[in-house]
């Protein structure tokens, strides 16, 4: 009986911000974690346990969504093959103070990525503030000759600030972005990063992922993060905070997704403090184009 060697396939992964992309061959029968694995040696970022490798998909309203793989099962399991979009992502988001230059620049990639695409409901001065550093990151220091109002229309305004910006004139924008980026002059690539990256998480949206929903008519975003489920209006403020620890099951139904959580509330008196807990069972449904929460 003579056996045929399994041939590798070639997967292609980039980082968040899209920018770069490398290959690599992998067995089928290789897990999702010897991916993840493979993944950070290529990129050469020694933090393996910090980052995860995402199946790119498209949702019903034509965003990109994360499917991230899993660890256990075999990649060809999972239907991940040679025209898979893959990207290499963090998987936690509360940086450790240590961290090397590799793994803090994806970090640093992530938060771009989400403050530019506009999924962080932030002011257009913050946007700018944040295009500033990206710029001192990009190109260093502040070039007077090269960098005048005009110049951004080529590179490319998207790239540094999001549609919150679109409202104003792109002439004004471009003159206090610059004014804020001469400013930064003498400012390393790297604290460039760190600065962006410790701005972005003070954010209070920082780590959180969106899908829209709406409930007995109303819009609503429900937003998953590393501290649980989150219920957001239409602005993204938020309703009610879900923690995971909280939540007591989570059952797949025909429309969606029933969560069911215990939710505990403390009254405190001067001589005593009391407990009582209630459930809230969410239903998260297909609405067409939308799921629904209810």
């Amino acid at each position: 009986l003579r056996l045929t060697p399994m041939t590798n396939l070639i997967l292609s992964v980039v980082l968040p911000s899209g920018s770069l992309k490398k290959k690599l061959g992998i067995s089928p029968s290789a897990t999702g974690h010897q991916l993840v694995q493979e993944a950070c040696a290529k990129y050469e970022i020694p933090e393996t346990d910090l980052f995860t490798v995402c199946v790119l998909l498209h949702d019903v309203d034509g965003t990109i969504v994360d499917k991230w793989v899993d660890y256990s099962q075999s990649i060809e399991d999972q239907g991940i093959d040679s025209s898979s979009h893959l990207a290499l992502k963090p998987r936690v988001l509360k940086v450790p103070k240590t961290l090397s230059s590799k793994a803090s620049f994806i970090f640093y990639l992530q938060a771009q990525a989400s403050i530019v695409s506009g999924q962080y409901a932030i002011a257009e001065h913050e946007c700018i503030q944040f295009a500033a550093l990206q710029m001192q990151e990009t190109f260093g220091d502040f070039d007077r000759e090269r960098q005048r109002v005009g110049w951004l229309d080529s590179v490319g305004m998207g790239t540094f600030l999001s549609s919150a910006c679109e409202d104003s004139a792109a002439h004004s924008l471009q003159e206090r972005l610059f004014v804020l980026h001469s400013k930064l002059r003498g400012m390393s690539k790297a604290d460039a990063e760190a600065a962006y990256l410790e701005r972005a998480r003070s954010l209070p949206l920082y780590g959180m992922t969106f899908f829209r929903c709406v409930s007995d008519g109303v819009a609503l975003f429900v937003a998953v993060s590393e501290e649980g489920i989150t219920l957001l209006d239409e602005q993204k403020r938020s309703i009610k905070l879900y923690p995971f620890e909280g939540i007591r099951s989570a059952e797949i139904c025909e429309n969606g997704l029933i969560i069911t959580s215990v939710l505990q509330v403390e009254e405190s008196s001067k001589d005593k403090e009391k407990e009582r807990a209630s459930d809230d069972d969410m239903l998260l449904q297909d609405g067409g184009d939308r799921k629904s929460v209810v």
